[in-house]
């Protein structure tokens, strides 16, 4: 039968540089034991002189203070026995979890953000830590403390957020961002406690997260045709620009981040496979390889822009290099996407395309063409890497929306 121990000693391998020894919780499972830091109230180390604690540990007639720190100890081991008892199965590790919510420093929020980026870095998800880090950075404009407790914040808390974002010019798009990392980590939270302190401060009745307005913009076939058919100069940046977001466009509607990862190795036969950087990491079983048929034009471009030579590991496109960190590849991926998007309206402008054209608009055009043809959500949600229908279903809505007022403007031109 799976027993759990606990015992509170002294650790007198090592002593710290006050000449004390640390006071550790010693947890035995299975007869493995694991040793963990005994917190004072204040959340530092609890240190202590070893005759000192032995003494405490033995003295049948205790003074005061000495009582004191007997019942903090057998409070602390209690706590600890009380966390285990509530595990449906036990593992270090979600003891750990479990138990330092309730003891240590993990009621910030603050510090919840600092793990959580460290985390996705580690993951090599830059960009998902930039958002976080973005979030925690205007919680802390907004709250202007170092301490902000999850169990403080609240629907009205969130509220009075969102009324002072927008204040300062914060769009609610960017406000739903934001406050989608809060709501991350309140989930994180609550699946390692079950201290019924906190309470969701999200969902109907409590605080809704604003969507905001998120027009997509789709070009119509004719204009598309525009951009296949410019002409730019050779070895020109307008040059590269158009054959990069025809690619796009060709190609389920990829996005910049995951073109400049395709390699060589990722092309076969007449199809190129990928999976999107936005998604993986997820932990999402369902997400797979996205699959795009190469048509003529774009093994055109591949022909004109692959760099040479073309071995497997080879990345396809020239934007990023072998060996950088996860936040150097964020980095040379967002100042691509920023000199597409700036040559993508000159090309505009010349071929007289009367809407801001960008990397996006590639992969918004490829799906509501897909959807005005014809063709099923279920195809183009697979195409896109939507994890459901509802995500592509809500995609599709702004396109229907702007169809809609193209409509409606029929019925007043006399």
């Amino acid at each position: 039968m799976e027993t759990t121990h606990t015992k509170i000693l002294i650790d007198t391998r090592r002593a710290v540089k006050s000449g004390l020894y640390p006071v550790k919780l010693r947890i035995t499972y299975n007869r493995v034991q694991k040793y963990f830091p005994v917190l004072n109230e204040d959340k530092t180390k609890l240190e202590m002189n070893e005759e000192y604690f032995n003494h405490i540990r033995t003295t049948a007639k205790p003074r005061k203070d000495e009582k004191k720190i007997i019942d903090y100890l057998k409070g602390y081991e209690a706590q600890a026995q009380d966390v285990i008892k509530d595990l449906p199965f036990f593992s270090f590790d979600r003891f750990e979890k479990l138990f330092y919510s309730q003891t240590g420093d993990n009621d910030n929020i603050f510090t919840a953000f600092e793990k959580k980026i460290k985390k996705v870095n580690d993951e090599g998800r830059a960009g998902t830590a930039n958002s976080y880090h973005d979030s925690m950075n205007s919680l802390k404009t907004y709250y202007k403390k170092s301490i902000l407790n999850f169990s403080d914040i609240t629907p009205e808390f969130l509220k009075g957020y969102e009324r002072e974002m927008t204040k300062g010019g914060k769009s609610l798009t960017t406000v739903g961002i934001y406050l989608r990392c809060v709501r991350a980590l309140f989930n994180d939270l609550l699946s390692e406690t079950t201290d019924k302190k906190y309470i969701y401060p999200f969902g109907k009745n409590k605080y809704i997260i604003p969507s905001g307005q998120n027009i997509k913009k789709a070009l119509s076939l004719p204009d598309i045709k525009k951009i296949f058919d410019y002409k730019a100069a050779a070895e020109t940046p307008e040059a590269w620009t158009r054959d990069i977001w025809v690619f796009s466009y060709l190609c389920n509607g990829i996005n910049i981040a995951d073109i400049a990862r395709l390699r060589y190795k990722d092309i076969k036969k007449d199809s190129v496979y990928f999976r999107r950087k936005k998604t993986m990491n997820t932990g999402k079983a369902n997400m797979k390889d996205i699959s795009a048929p190469l048509t003529d034009e774009a093994l055109r471009i591949i022909d004109r822009r692959g760099t040479k030579p073309q071995e497997p590991e080879t990345y396809v496109f020239s934007i990023l290099t072998p060996g950088l960190t996860p936040q150097a590849e964020l980095a040379k991926v967002k100042q691509a996407t920023k000199n597409i998007n700036n040559h993508m309206k000159i090309i505009a402008a010349a071929v007289g395309i009367n809407e801001n054209v960008t990397t996006y608009t590639a992969r918004h055009s490829y799906a509501t063409v897909l959807k005005r043809s014809g063709v099923s959500i279920e195809y183009i949600s697979e195409s896109l890497g939507h994890s459901d229908m509802k995500v592509t279903e809500n995609y599709l809505s702004s396109f229907e929306t702007e169809k809609k007022r193209e409509i409606a403007k029929k019925l007043t031109e006399f």
